[in-house]
């Protein structure tokens, strides 16, 4: 259902100036999330028509199309199956994407690389005159604080339970600490942009990351800004307005 309301939202013959293609942070962007309205979803569909359609008074005509949990894999498939249509245009094509792949779907690093690039190579090859910019990777936190650092013992693998119960593995998921990979994963992504014209690479840490403080100490490790992600892996509607008003200062 989700991915063919995406393909009703393409309006034809409609010159974009962007198009968003990723997972529920770009779905909440309609207000919904599977499909369904989200919690929130209606103020952050409220602040997208007032910045990324004419029609509510923004400057840019954007165009949203995202699920909710959906991977790399994911993406390419509905692109060959509709949401990447020869007669849409846009100048700039916008790609959040990856975090499921690491998440729930267990891939390394270097498949979740590979699964971004052949995305931004499907965009490319239907649209060569396009900007492609890929938004680096969310932080995300499974720490009870959102922090991004390592607490006590030794850092578990998430591929150590390959051959264990189903349910430990799932729980390796959960604790495993991502950070890390985001991080490597961001950086090869910044280093193809730069040797590839038309693309762009959004770094996006610094727009929710935080350091604890006072006048007297500061804390050496990060944190996610709790209001911004509240769960420490997915934005709320300020978080919301503040990617997207960073995306418009771009």
């Amino acid at each position: 259902p989700a991915h063919e309301a995406n393909k009703k939202r393409i309006q034809q013959n409609v010159d974009y100036d962007v198009v968003f293609f990723g997972d529920e942070t770009t779905e909440e962007w309609n207000g919904y999330w599977y499909n369904k309205p989200s919690q929130d979803g209606h103020l952050i569909r409220k602040y997208w028509n007032e910045t990324f359609t004419s029609a509510g008074g923004g400057e840019l005509e954007g165009l949203a199309l995202g699920i909710a949990g959906d991977s790399t894999a994911n993406l390419l498939w509905r692109m060959q199956h509709g949401e990447l249509p020869q007669s849409l245009n846009s100048k700039v094509f916008w790609l959040l994407i990856g975090t499921n792949d690491l998440s729930r779907g267990g891939c390394s690093e270097e498949a979740t690389v590979l699964g971004i690039l052949r995305t931004v190579e499907e965009i490319a090859f239907s649209n060569p005159g396009s900007v492609v910019v890929i938004q680096g990777i969310l932080p995300r936190s499974s720490r009870q604080n959102g922090s991004l650092e390592k607490v006590g013992g030794r850092a578990h693998h998430l591929f150590e339970w390959h051959h264990s119960e189903t349910f430990k593995a799932n729980q390796a998921r959960r604790h495993f600490l991502l950070w890390p990979s985001i991080q490597k994963i961001n950086q090869q992504l910044a280093t193809f942009c730069k040797e590839h014209d038309h693309l762009v690479y959004f770094d996006v840490d610094s727009l929710f990351l935080g350091t604890l403080g006072n006048d007297h100490y500061t804390a050496k490790s990060q944190q996610i800004v709790s209001d911004l992600m509240p769960d420490y892996v997915h934005l709320s509607v300020e978080g919301h307005r503040v990617l997207g008003n960073a995306i418009l200062r771009e």
